[in-house]
This record gives C-alpha cells, sequence and structure tokens, in this order.
C-alpha cells in the first residue's frame, strides 16, 4: 500500500464519520452533513487529506456560541482558545421565521422603535468534525505505521 492509499482510506474515513455526527434539522434536512467534502492533495513533496465544510454556520455548531455554549465543547485543541459572548443578541424577526424562532425558544422583544427582534443566548456545542477524527486516530495512524513498514521493507529488499 502506498502512503496515498493511505491517506485516501483515511480521509474516506473521517469523512463519512463526519457526515454521520453533523446534527440534522428536525425536518430531515442534511444541509450541514451535504456540504462536508473531503480532499487528498499530493503535490510530489507533500501529501495533505482534508475533510472539510464551506457552510458559514459549521463552526457556530461543532463549538457552540453564547452563554449557552460556553463550556460545552468537550474537545481540548491545543492552540485553539474558544472565547464566548456573555450577553445575548438580536435577531431582527424579518430574517427568521416565527416557527424557527419557537423551536429555539427564542424570546420575542421590542425595541424602542417598535422593531420586533428574538432574543438568543446562543446554542451548545454539537461537534461533529473533531469527533469523527479523533474516534478513527488509532486507526489512521496503524495504517500509515503499516504502509511505512511495508514500504521500507519493500524498499531494503531491493524493491521487489
Amino acid at each position: 500500500m502506498e502512503l496515498r492509499d493511505a491517506m485516501n482510506w483515511s480521509v474516506r474515513l473521517v469523512h463519512g464519520q463526519a457526515k454521520t455526527l453533523a446534527p440534522v434539522n428536525d425536518d430531515g434536512g442534511s444541509g450541514l452533513a451535504g456540504s462536508i467534502h473531503m480532499q487528498v492533495k499530493d503535490t510530489g513533496d507533500e501529501l495533505q487529506g482534508r475533510v472539510y465544510t464551506n457552510q458559514e454556520y459549521a463552526a457556530y455548531v461543532e463549538f457552540g456560541t453564547g452563554v449557552k455554549g460556553s463550556g460545552t465543547y468537550p474537545y481540548r485543541i491545543d492552540g485553539l482558545n474558544l472565547t464566548y459572548r456573555s450577553t445575548p443578541w438580536f435577531i431582527p424577526a424579518d430574517k427568521i421565521d416565527a416557527a424557527t424562532a419557537e423551536k429555539y425558544h427564542f424570546k420575542k422583544v421590542y425595541g424602542k422603535d417598535g422593531a420586533v427582534y428574538y432574543m438568543t443566548y446562543g446554542q451548545e456545542a454539537q461537534p461533529f468534525m473533531y469527533p469523527a477524527l479523533k474516534n478513527h486516530e488509532k486507526a489512521i495512524k496503524r495504517k500509515f505505521a503499516e504502509c511505512v513498514r511495508t514500504n521500507v521493507k519493500k524498499n531494503s529488499e531491493g524493491g521487489q
């Protein structure tokens, strides 16, 4: 097995798990899961694999937001310092439908100018990307170690 094969296997594994773990709307919508992609890039000098989403809100889902999200992300990642807003924020009523506001228990408030807003304190973390990697970390390391051992052995035997 070549390194590229090990990378492809690993990326497919994480990709599938991330799509499975991504939260789905009550209506069965898979906007987030459907936006998760994978890529393996081989420049000759470097081999890169990545699983990613292009949805702007994905990080809010993964890490949570606001007061409700603070402290709910269960993982510690070196170099990642999460900070959360400690005050509520307001969404103009014309930017969100009433059913969604009710579903998420947003409070309806009225501005001084009479405008209607929905107030939120955020949402708890719903991790899907990082656990997709962590759940398979040992298997991925074994796959690459096996690949390296096989290639070292093959090359030390004169390429046979």
